[in-house]
């Protein structure tokens, strides 16, 4: 062998010989290598088997250390390096059970502070499958979360995630991460029987989220709700929602409530004080409340607006300014202040159309009395309420309404005639019954007592002959009181409001029987004269269980006519007015001196405001007032009836 066939020979040796060691060394320099890049990204590792290959490293059971996230040691099952000669291309990493420790604080704090993350600060291909997350105690140290199925390729993705926090659920399908933002393509939620799904929802690490094609569904007791269509986004300081529709069920409601077309905003202001503005519009709602509404109504363009504000930690005073709803036509605003101890609130109603504008924007329904009406003129009520030491009430009503049309069964020639109402039979079934001017059993009001007018005016409304069926003092002074009471104990009826009631509406106690009666009151001051008015109002009212008018009431209780009453006989029968069914007399046929006492002492202040004279007060003082007109004798009873016992004593017998 020639001298240079020696040299190639051992030249070849050596580096067979040098690329054998360097094989043999290429383990500990790869986990070498690996260790270091690792504790670079805040990882301790361990490489269990390695194996090299042409163009690629395969590590398997490497065990993985966080050192600066609250992570626990997990193992990677396979750990694959692809490499173009000493460069590395590739890192595939397959199959890791990840465990959390830690609330979400504490993981947040320590992202924050550069925790880092497997592939975090390198530029080489990274892809990961098999992975699954679990994480307990992400509420402050309860609750659960988990994340199963994620891979990472061109993007990261999970098959699904769930959570459990503070008693709510949620269960997150097809999840993915595009850029710094989070996709999920539905989204499943609940909390204490409120459920929520969505087709998609975004979330971005800004804390903005936004969800869109969502249906959440709540049920809670007798409570039942649905939205559908639902679109909404969300950042840290600010929430914006729509929704196709809303139905809400719950018991009182006469039918299920349904909301069209919503559109609500709200946004958080942080500072001194904490705040939150609101804005909500509705196309249209249908459905209502008993106690409000009476029954199903449908309301068109409605809107809310206005904020609230708190102390730091929710402390007080709290304040909500600026409110104003509005529905059709009308505007309501609302403003008012919960300190400890005290509050104030205002209130106000107007409507640029005026009086019409109102009547228009009544919802459907809610007020079938008001058919065929049109007005016009302007209205405004406003409301103040103070609680302190004590409650002050100031309320001012500006009713300039004028009405201009109306159905011709209630117009002013069909109450100056004989015409048919409903009344209420003994057992509360509602009858027709025929009354009016010229009927059976009517007195006009000039054969009326003078002292029935005197009386009326004490027991039931001290300003009708000068206000216009309103009267705002007794409406402040009925607010004071039912406040302090804290129960309804005083109402603020006219007489003419009680003859609207009496004609027209039922004795449902309703929000929109009251603007029923609102309206019909002025609508009757309008018509009638004040003397008319009071006669209506006399020859309708009940006075006893199926006993209306006072004609009946005065044969029945006294056995006399109604020109015929005394000052104690008129005073007693306004007196039942608010009570008709009420059982006054005793066994003998006599008032019980606590009502005589106060019975006199009513005279008293009727002789002070100049209603009667002192003459008068002196024959009343004096009077003493007997069922059937005097001390009843056995079997006698007149012609106001048969007597019979009673639970309270003995009172006519209203079946004859």
């Amino acid at each position: 062998m020639s001298r240079k066939k020696k040299a190639a020979v051992i030249t070849i040796l050596v580096l067979l010989a040098a690329a054998a060691a360097l094989w043999l060394a290429l383990p500990g320099i790869v986990r070498a290598k690996a260790e270091k890049a690792a504790a670079e990204r805040g990882f301790r590792i361990e490489i269990g088997d390695l194996e090299l290959g042409l163009g690629k490293i395969v590590m398997r059971d490497v065990r993985v250390t966080p050192e600066r996230v609250p992570v626990d040691p997990f193992t990677v099952r396979t750990v694959t390096v692809l490499t173009s000669w000493l460069d590395v291309t590739e890192v595939r990493a397959d199959g890791m059970e990840i465990r959390i420790r830690g609330d979400a604080r504490e993981v947040a704090g320590a992202l924050k502070g550069g925790g880092g993350g497997p592939g975090s600060g390198t530029r080489k291909k990274l892809v990961v499958t098999g992975v699954s997350v679990e994480w307990p105690g992400p509420c402050g140290g309860e609750g659960r979360a988990t994340v199963a199925g994620v891979s990472v390729t061109d993007k990261v993705r999970a098959d699904s995630a769930t959570a459990e926090c503070y008693g709510a659920t949620m269960r997150a399908d097809g999840l993915s991460l595009e850029g710094r933002d989070i996709l999920a393509d539905a989204v499943r939620a609940e909390y204490h029987g409120f459920e929520m799904t969505a087709d998609l929802v975004r979330a971005s690490a800004e804390g903005e989220l936004e969800l869109s094609a969502g249906r959440v569904r709540a049920e809670r007791g007798d409570l039942k709700a649905t939205v559908a269509g639902m679109r909404a986004t969300a950042s840290r300081n600010s929430v914006s929602f729509e929704a196709k529709s809303t139905s809400l069920s719950a018991e009182g409601l006469e039918e299920d409530l349904r909301i069209e077309g919503v559109r609500t905003s709200l946004e958080l202001g942080r500072g001194e004080r904490e705040s939150l503005k609101v804005r909500a519009t509705a196309e249209s709602v249908d459905g209502g409340y008993r106690s409000v509404t009476g029954g199903p109504v449908k309301a068109r363009g409605v809107s809310a607006s206005g904020s609230l504000s708190w102390g730091p930690g929710w402390t007080r005073p709290w304040r909500a300014d600026g409110w104003e709803m509005k529905v059709g036509e009308t505007s309501i605003v609302m403003s008012g202040v919960l300190e400890d101890g005290s509050w104030e609130a205002s209130l106000g109603l107007s409507s640029e159309s005026g009086c019409g504008g109102v009547l228009r924007s009544i919802p459907e329904g809610m007020a079938p009395r008001l058919e065929g009406f049109e007005a016009e003129g302007p209205v405004k009520l406003t409301l103040e309420v103070v609680r302190r030491k004590d409650v002050t009430v100031k309320a001012v009503v500006k009713n300039g309404c004028k009405f201009t049309s109306w159905p011709e069964g209630m117009s002013r020639k069909a109450l100056r005639g004989k015409f048919s109402r409903q009344v209420y039979g003994a057992g509360g079934e509602l009858k027709e019954a025929d009354t009016g001017p010229g009927s059976a059993g009517w007195t006009p009001y000039g054969r009326m007592s003078k002292f029935l007018i005197a009386s009326v005016q004490m027991t039931e409304d001290p300003g009708f002959f000068r206000n216009k069926g309103f009267d705002v003092q007794a409406i402040e002074n009925s607010i004071k009181a039912n406040i302090e009471s804290g129960r309804f104990t005083r109402g603020a009826s006219t007489v003419t409001m009680q003859l609207a009631k009496n004609l027209w509406l039922t004795r449902s106690k309703t929000v929109a029987r009251k603007i029923q009666e609102a309206f019909l009151t002025t609508y009757l001051e309008q018509i009638l004269t004040k003397e008319e008015i009071l006669e209506t109002y006399f020859n309708v009212v009940e006075f006893g269980p199926s006993l209306y008018g006072v004609g009946p009431a005065a044969a029945k209780f006294f056995r006399s006519s109604p020109e015929d009453l005394t000052l104690g006989q008129s005073l007693f029968l306004t007196s039942v007015l608010p009570s008709p069914k009420t059982i006054w007399f005793g066994p003998d046929g006599r008032l019980s001196t606590s009502r005589v006492k106060w019975m006199h002492v009513v005279m008293e202040s009727m002789q002070k405001r100049g209603l009667i004279t002192e003459e008068e007060l002196a024959e009343g003082l004096a009077e003493e007032v007997i069922l059937g007109g005097h001390a009843p004798g056995i079997g006698d009873a007149g012609t106001a009836g048969p007597v019979k016992m009673s639970p309270g004593g003995l009172s006519p017998d209203w079946s004859q």
